[in-house]
């Protein structure tokens, strides 16, 4: 999911994103990648029910390459959303915007990092320690060397 946002989708969209990642014809076959009978993906198809099992919604998240954290918030907020269970619903959404949180603040200290190690690779940045030297080679051509000092003390 780019740009780490997590919308919440439905589980027809994990079904349709399993089959399209795994490249699989019908939900007969991805009922046997899942470890489910037909019926039961007919009846999350359907809206009639809902995976019972977390470890089946995690199986379904990895298929369709789906985070499977957020397919257990999903998961749960569907299942608190059926019991007309406002205040755990409530909770689910609340783990949704901390999770989107913590993905997105370490993503920018990643990128952080990044910048800070491409920094110091290149040659003569003030985090580099380095000096450059145009030496002559054997032909009369120039070419640059880069020597690293190392300081110690």
């Amino acid at each position: 999911m780019s740009n780490i946002e997590f919308k919440r989708i439905g589980i027809t969209e994990y079904l349709d994103a399993a089959l399209r990642k795994q490249n699989l014809p019908s939900d007969r076959q991805l009922c046997l990648r899942i470890g489910e009978p037909p019926a039961t993906i007919c009846g999350w198809r359907l809206g009639k029910s809902l995976p019972r099992k977390d470890a089946t919604m995690i199986r379904l998240a990895e298929l369709a390459g789906k985070d499977v954290e957020q397919a257990l918030i999903d998961l749960g907020e569907w299942r608190a959303e059926r019991a007309n269970d406002a205040a755990t619903a409530s909770v689910y959404a609340t783990m949704r915007k901390h999770l989107q949180q913590a993905r997105q603040a370490t993503a920018g200290a990643a990128m952080m990092m990044c910048v800070a190690v491409g920094f110091s690779a290149i040659p003569d940045s003030p985090v580099h320690a380095s000096t450059n030297a145009v030496q002559p080679d054997m032909q009369g051509s120039s070419h640059i060397n880069y020597t690293h000092k190392i300081y110690s003390k």
